[in-house]
């Protein structure tokens, strides 16, 4: 410990007992640099209110903030965060703690302070200790930081490499780019002229089709016409029967497979043409069942249901005319060509080619922007943390549970050993922020966070802080989950060391 440290200490340890004995009870606990608001007269710390100094440590809160109880454990109650009782620690560094930590049987200040009242002889004094302790941590800190500050070195150098590097393949992608646009409009010029000509070639195929389906409806319409006509001749050769009474037309199938719905039920006096399966129904009062079924499959004679019904059946046929229903489908389903599905070689090749340009151009507009956002990302001092970009570094847990994958500026992964199942435990967000810092700005590089990880079940997304600590190595040290799928996670590296 230095002479000056020393002199201090034993200054401060003198004014102490001075106070101690002139007024024990009712300065203890008191920082020696707010003595002046206890003493002579006594305020309120948050208000300022004046207090008689015989309230001091009395044992009643007068304060809303309990600063009149700094010696004592009766405003515990009252604010919580605030830190009253002084530790004078003497030998070793003085401490503030919480009022609920005075008299409660627990030794929290190396001189035993907190517990002199009640406890005296549960505490021994061990700030000689925790001072050797402390120093002995302070040399290793030191040790470490400058070793630190060395490696560090590695990494500022390393970084200028990878900006420069950078910087240099944005301005060749940035090149190239600029050459793909040339060849683009050349080629969107050249498309434009092809399908042009391809357009003139479709127009004069929907034409053609045109014309093919009117000659087409021409002769469906005669073939309608033979068919009818056709029924009237059969109905001469036909025996004389007793007329049935006409109930409809019953349908049971398509001959066109996923093509068209003919209506289930049709009209007597309807044209049912070969294209359809199904029975004309008819009545028959002589029967039992009173009706009557005339069945007829695909590629029958074009018939109605009345006529069928008056002569109780047409001629057989012999077997299913698969090529009149061909027919049929030919000339009454023609579907007009508009010239669409035509493409023109040279067209195809010119569409083609542009297609190749515009998913190059893509490419390259996808890497200048991703080199663009990666330079005007802040990286600290001298760059420190951009040669740590995209680097991964892993921690397995000590029961081999978990292992844990920090990727730099991208992502943290937690991955069960037993399962093999990961976890996304947060995705780069930025750096911690503060409004003072000796780096400057207001960015704090000790800090990373990382958020919108993976849901977890039942709870929110998880997210992870990354808490960087100087060393001369780059390595994840723990991860901690201290609330729900929140994670904290110490990361040593000479980046941040100073």
């Amino acid at each position: 410990m230095s002479p000056f440290l020393c002199l201090f200490y034993l200054g401060l340890s003198a004014t102490l007992i001075t106070l101690t004995h002139a007024a024990p009870q009712s300065l203890r606990g008191i920082d020696p640099e707010k003595l002046s608001l206890y003493t002579p007269k006594a305020y309120c710390l948050r208000t300022k209110e004046r207090i008689p100094s015989s309230r001091i440590n009395d044992g009643y809160c007068d304060c809303v903030d309990g600063s009149d109880e700094p010696g004592t454990s009766a405003c515990s109650h009252m604010d919580q965060e605030a830190k009253h009782f002084y530790c004078p620690n003497v030998g070793h560094i003085p401490a503030l703690l919480y009022s609920s930590q005075v008299d409660d049987g627990v030794c929290d200040c190396c001189d035993g302070s907190d517990e002199a009242l009640r406890y005296s002889s549960l505490c021994r004094n061990t700030c000689a200790t925790e001072a050797v302790k402390h120093d002995a941590e302070k040399v290793q800190r030191e040790q470490q930081r400058l070793l630190g500050l060395t490696a560090r070195e590695l990494l500022v150098s390393r970084a200028k490499e990878i900006r420069v590097q950078k910087e240099a393949e944005l301005v060749s992608n940035k090149t190239v780019a600029v050459a793909l646009h040339e060849e683009i409009v050349s080629l969107e010029e050249a498309r434009r002229t092809e399908e042009a000509l391809e357009s003139i070639e479709r127009e004069k195929i929907y034409q053609r089709s045109l014309k093919q389906k009117a000659i087409h409806d021409a002769k469906f319409s005669e073939e309608k016409k033979k068919d009818g006509k056709g029924e009237e001749a059969d109905a001469e050769t036909m025996p004389m029967v007793k007329p049935l009474p006409c109930v409809g037309w019953r349908q049971s199938g398509s001959c066109i497979p996923d093509e068209m719905d003919f209506p289930e039920e049709s009209s007597c006096d309807t044209l049912i043409v070969p294209l359809a399966q199904g029975s004309c129904e008819c009545e028959d009062p002589t029967l039992e069942e009173i009706f009557v079924y005339f069945p007829f499959e695909c590629g029958h004679p074009a018939l109605t249901c009345a006529k069928v019904c008056r002569y109780q059946g047409l001629p057989k046929v012999a077997e299913t005319d698969q090529d009149r229903v061909k027919e049929y489908l030919e000339l009454q389903y023609f579907k007009i060509d508009d010239g669409s599905s035509y493409e023109r070689p040279s067209a195809k090749a010119a569409r083609e080619a542009l297609k190749i340009k515009e998913s190059e151009k893509r490419e390259i507009d996808r890497k200048v922007s991703e080199i663009e956002a990666q330079l005007a990302q802040v990286y600290g001092p001298g760059d420190s943390f951009l040669a740590l970009r995209d680097e991964c570094f892993l921690l397995e847990t000590s029961n081999n549970e978990y292992t844990y994958r920090l990727c730099m500026f991208k992502n943290i992964v937690q991955k069960n050993q037993r399962t093999g199942t990961e976890a996304i435990l947060g995705k780069w967000k930025a750096f911690g922020e503060r409004e003072y810092s000796s780096w400057g700005g207001g960015a704090d590089f000790s800090v990373g966070n990382y958020s919108d990880g993976g849901r977890c079940w039942s709870g929110p997304t998880r997210s992870t802080t990354v808490h960087h600590v100087c060393g001369p190595t780059n390595a994840v040290l723990e991860v901690k989950e201290p609330s729900m799928c929140t994670y904290s996670m110490t990361f040593q590296t000479p980046a941040v060391c100073e």
